[in-house]
């Protein structure tokens, strides 16, 4: 009962850093491939 409760909401948040680190990590990667 527990991992139903507490799994859904990880995994929620998971998904949404993971969707705001990409945005943010594909500037990141340009940014840092233009000083390379």
């Amino acid at each position: 009962m527990f991992l139903n409760v507490i799994f859904p909401f990880l995994f929620r948040q998971f998904f949404l850093d993971a969707l705001i680190f990409e945005n943010k990590g594909t500037y990141l990667f340009d940014y840092k491939k233009d000083n390379v």
